[in-house]
């Protein structure tokens, strides 16, 4: 669990506890003409009440949302209408059980709460399926990027459902769900061309070739290369594509995670943004940004306990802050409480992270990397990768001794589990068996793997001639 969910989370336990104190003190959440709406609505879980008002959130243009399988378009409006929480027009969330007032109180400012988390990850293009029968998946950018596609087109093909239902169970996509929302998934899926095109270009922003530029390699005539069981043909041209690594032009490494803003350099102590006035939100981007940016002044130029003392101060200053409390428990946290009604619990003290790489140091360990897929491939060897993850690599001699095995037993009509002990008796044993359904399965060769082989080896046969 990362810092920011024990954060939430302790956030959460704190609001529960201090709630009622708060309101006895005068200091509850009130109606405002800002997020909240003094509009009676009714949803189809029965669970609504009048007093719960709406809170509506900006539109989103990012992320991916799926609901019972199907993709909706953004832009995504995330909402709160009582004590349901929505996606556009779908509820994902819902406080099915009745409360006294007292708790409801409570139980609305968490619901805001998660209407936000909802928000800011979609913004940063998280990918959300929802289920009407209750639970969700959720998957962060870089595995909706690089991993969804083929989850995608698995939910596109023609395999039979009990075997899709298989796939999604080994990938965990059953943990904490319902039994019948995987079902749905599989019997109603359906994404558009559309969202095949958004979902690329995610892919394309997470190799930062602005920030991280372009290197291709020279051409080379030797060794050989398989992606997912499939025979890429010579030559071969090794590209650092910003942060990630291909083989021509086709992705062998995706792009090593770093995030996706510089943070601030804190040599700056910035002053208050003219727009944050007595109506501004808790969770307005502009005073988010300006937090960001005084924390890494204050960390940077004073002690943590300083820290403590001026982040509470710069609180307090604000002009939206009605009250604001330390916690009697918990020291670096600070309760507050807006004009506009929003209640929260604030981090006095953030985590004091150093970068762990700088630009010059990224570039050198990727740039590495490929100069060593290259450096086998201009010695002769062989290359298995797969875009699950995992790479099998070939020296020259055991190119020689093994490949013609192996492609001889991939052509043949054996059933898999013999290809597959056959493949291991060739000394192929990193091999395991879900790598090794990918080999068999997308398997193909050529023309030119056949001739190249027998050059390799002076003319040896591998079997029959047919390519497939």
């Amino acid at each position: 669990m990362n810092n920011e969910s024990l954060r939430t989370i302790l956030s959460c336990v704190v609001m529960c506890l201090i709630a009622p104190a708060l309101a006895e003190a005068g200091l509850a959440p009130e109606e405002s003409n800002g997020n909240r709406v003094d509009k009676p609505y009714m949803a189809s879980s029965g669970s609504v009440s009048e007093e719960s008002g709406i809170t509506v959130g900006k539109p989103v243009d990012n992320g991916f949302v799926f609901f019972d399988g199907k993709y909706l378009e953004p832009p995504y409006m995330v909402s709160r209408k009582g004590l349901d929480i929505f996606v556009n027009d779908k509820i994902i969330e819902t406080e099915a059980t009745r409360h006294a007032d007292s708790a409801k109180q409570v139980i609305v400012q968490r619901l805001n709460l998660v209407v936000r988390q909802y928000q800011e990850r979609l913004a940063k293009d998280h990918c959300y399926f929802f289920f009407s029968e209750g639970g969700e998946i959720s998957l962060e950018p870089y595995i909706a990027a690089y991993e969804l596609p083929r989850i995608v087109r698995m939910l596109r093909s023609d395999v039979r459902a009990q075997e899709k239902l298989q796939e999604l169970q080994r990938i965990n996509w059953h943990l904490g769900m319902e039994a019948e929302s995987l079902k749905t998934l599989v019997s109603t899926f359906f994404a558009p061309q559309q969202f095949d095109k958004r979902l690329q270009e995610l892919g394309e922003s997470l190799l930062r070739v602005e920030d991280f530029g372009l290197t291709l390699g020279k051409p080379i005539n030797k060794g050989f290369v398989f992606l997912d069981g499939e025979y890429l043909e010579a030559p071969y041209i090794v590209t650092r594509k910003g942060l990630a690594i291909l083989i021509n032009r086709k992705m062998i490494e995706p792009p090593m995670r770093l995030p996706l803003e510089e943070p601030p350099s804190g040599d700056v102590d910035p002053e208050i943004p003219a727009q944050i006035s007595s109506e501004t939100s808790l969770y307005d981007d502009i005073f988010t940004n300006y937090i960001r940016k005084k924390v890494a002044y204050v960390q940077k130029h004073y002690t943590q306990e300083e820290e403590r003392k001026i982040m509470e101060q710069v609180y307090r200053s604000l002009p939206f802050v009605k009250a604001a409390e330390p916690d009697e428990r918990y020291p670096d946290i600070l309760h507050v409480v807006t004009f506009r009604g929003e209640v929260d619990s604030l981090g006095l003290v953030q985590p004091r992270r150093k970068p762990k790489f700088d630009k010059q140091t990224v570039m050198k360990r990727i740039e590495k990397r490929r100069r060593k897929y290259e450096a086998r491939l201009e010695k002769g060897g062989c290359h298995f990768f797969f875009s699950e993850g995992g790479r099998i690599s070939l020296g020259r001699q055991s190119v020689i001794k093994k490949l013609p095995k192996i492609v001889t037993i991939l052509r043949s009509a054996k059933p898999d589990d013999v290809k597959f002990k056959e493949i291991r008796q060739t000394g192929l044993s990193a091999i395991n068996s879900r790598t090794f359904s990918s080999l068999v399965t997308n398997f193909s060769a050529s023309e030119q793997l056949q001739k190249r082989l027998d050059e390799r080896i002076g003319r040896r046969r591998l079997g029959p001639r047919n390519v497939r």
